[in-house]
């Protein structure tokens, strides 16, 4: 009996219960038929899948070999200061240099500076893949520039400490908006030039109001009251040179920033 798959026999000839038999026997027959070719199918299909995967995984790395040169340029995480280090939480990406542009730009840029003083700020450098670079090779060289309110330029120092982590100094005698250039291998980072406002003491006073971001001055005196490691604080109430500030650990405290002195407890902490 020559049959395809998925066809029954002709049972014109059989009669009662033997027909019966015979189109059970027969379709189920049929049916093992479907089910081992479909399992061939399966397998064609797999093994078609399988050539089609590690065809695009060599083209893919293929095309790795050619793109990762550039984008192994870092990262740079930079913070801000004041006069001890902050929390961990205050570290900010500023962008990454390279071809796939899929970390996020943030600013970590001080808004206000007080004129004459001097701001510490330290940056650390990371590659594409979130790994600390360690300074040493041609893709971490850092590099500051500032431009005062003028338009004179001066190129800042910036020390490589380890691990890819490097400082530099910021001041300003002059006051005016100043912009910050941060630059590696040359290319500047997403963000800048930062715009930097130097400020007067009166001017700089009057830029605390209630509800202003601050953090410990270079005045300093209680501790660890704005939390361990120093914090920053909302102000909450300002009267004369008496400011209150509520602190983000939970502590609240009233603090002096005298204009007529130059005598500051606090400082502004409002980041770009």
């Amino acid at each position: 009996m020559n049959t395809h798959v998925g066809t029954l026999p002709n049972m014109e000839s059989e009669t009662g219960n033997d027909c019966l038999t015979a189109l059970e026997r027969a379709c189920e027959e049929e049916i093992n038929k479907v089910k081992e070719h479909a399992k061939k199918v399966a397998v064609k299909l797999r093994e078609d899948e399988q050539k089609l995967i590690e065809r695009l995984k060599s083209e893919y790395e293929s095309q790795k070999k050619q793109v990762v040169p550039e984008i192994k340029q870092p990262t740079v995480h930079l913070e801000f200061l004041p006069d001890t280090s902050l929390l961990d939480d205050d570290r900010v990406i500023l962008g990454n240099i390279g071809a796939l542009d899929v970390k996020k730009t943030k600013v970590g840029i001080p808004k206000y500076v007080l004129v004459g003083d001097s701001e510490d700020l330290k940056l650390e450098t990371f590659d594409f893949y979130g790994n600390r670079a360690a300074g040493s090779n041609e893709y971490d060289r850092v590099s500051v520039e500032a431009t005062c309110s003028g338009g004179a330029r001066r190129e800042l120092d910036v020390s490589h400490k380890s691990g890819g982590k490097f400082t530099f100094k910021f001041s300003a005698d002059t006051e005016g908006v100043h912009l910050l250039s941060v630059s590696i291998s040359g290319r500047e980072m997403p963000g800048s030039p930062f715009h930097v406002s130097v400020l007067s003491i009166r001017n700089y006073v009057e830029k605390v109001k209630i509800g202003s971001l601050v953090a410990r001055g270079k005045n300093w005196e209680y501790k660890n009251e704005d939390g361990n490691p120093p914090g920053k604080g909302r102000v909450t109430r300002k009267q004369g040179d008496d400011v209150t500030v509520q602190w983000d650990c939970g502590n609240q405290g009233s603090y002096f920033m005298e204009a007529s002195s130059g005598y500051f407890q606090l400082k502004l902490a409002e980041c770009h």
